[in-house]
């Protein structure tokens, strides 16, 4: 099991280019940061430290091996931070940053949504990781047909996850107006969160080194910001508050 899990992440790695050799992460000759990937006792561990900022760590993982949606997510949640890399240094396009498990999670929980007379159910697709309330729940209930359509779509899309429909469909649910209906809000809101929230974050985080200084930061310290860094190993200076 440890060994399929450590080499479902140098997969995802190679997929987009990375090289993880004696413990550095590369992409064609530039040295993107250090990764480490150890196994002890029951769980696996997982960090990052990124070469633009010596002694921050971005990405910090701690997963249950016998925990295989969790897993899946902490999977997912390193290719978006590689994707995010790709996008800041322009060798990806920035409508690619979303990853699968991201379309996905927005698939189950678009699913969720309850249409006329039906019972609330539970969001579910492939190995996506639902927390308790991330599900749709009566309160948004279709009561229209914009967003009976759109939900419709996303349950077909479930059985048969086709990436470009599922892209196509979450970027036009996240550019309807949310006050068109509950649903609607609903289903705006979740496609924003795998589109822009998601990314900005990791973009951030690449930006000023880890995660959790962009968590401390908070939106309202946060500058004006666009998904480009400058250079493959450089990033601006940022003004940190105490």
């Amino acid at each position: 099991m440890s060994s399929n899990v450590i080499n479902r992440y140098a997969a995802i790695a190679q997929a987009f280019g990375f090289s993880l050799i004696a413990g550095e992460i590369k992409h064609a000759g530039t040295r993107v940061g250090t990764f480490d990937i150890e196994i002890a006792c029951d769980r696996i561990f997982t960090t990052l430290w990124p070469a633009s900022h010596p002694g921050q760590v971005l990405l910090s993982q701690s997963v249950r091996l016998d925990d295989r949606t969790l897993i899946a997510e902490a999977a997912a949640e390193f290719e978006l931070c590689l994707r995010t890399w790709l996008v800041e240094v322009g060798r990806m396009p920035e409508a690619e940053v979303v990853t699968d498990y991201g379309l996905q999670r927005w698939l189950g929980r678009a699913a969720s949504v309850p249409l006329a007379r039906e019972r609330v159910r539970a969001p579910s697709c492939g190995d996506v990781a639902f927390r308790l309330g991330e599900g749709a729940g009566p309160r948004f209930r279709s009561r229209s047909a914009a967003s009976t359509e759109i939900v419709r779509t996303a349950r077909d899309l479930v059985s048969n996850f086709d990436r470009a429909g599922a892209m196509a469909l979450m970027r036009l649910a996240g550019s309807l107006p949310e006050a068109a209906d509950a649903a609607i809000g609903y289903l705006a809101r979740a496609a924003q969160s795998e589109l822009h929230y998601r990314p900005r974050n990791m973009s951030l985080a690449w930006r000023v080194g880890s995660m959790t200084r962009v968590l401390l930061l908070g939106e309202t310290s946060s500058p004006a910001h666009t998904m480009k860094l400058e250079g493959p190993t450089t990033a601006p200076q940022m003004a940190l508050a105490g």
